[in-house]
């Protein structure tokens, strides 16, 4: 899995993906430090989420935990 020692979130998505930015502005709003990574330019994201099986963006990472997608990032809030 990709790391990002520096940051708390990761963000894996696209940029014509609403939810990758709603998900990005959430962040940004409740002052968290994130990475945002383009899984249609990065190879390695790519891979992972083959491996994985994911099909949809955004898919979101606090450190090495897996929180899903936008709407599990809201709860992840509230």
């Amino acid at each position: 899995m990709l790391t990002c020692p520096s940051k708390e979130y990761i963000i894996y998505g696209t940029e014509e993906c609403a939810y990758c930015t709603d998900a990005k502005l959430l962040l940004e709003a409740n002052e968290k430090n994130y990475v945002y990574i383009n899984v249609k330019e990065d190879t390695e994201a790519k891979q992972m989420f083959i491996e994985m099986g994911l099909k949809t963006v955004p898919q979101i990472f606090e450190e090495e935990n897996f929180i899903g997608g936008y709407t599990e990032l809201v709860r992840h809030f509230q």
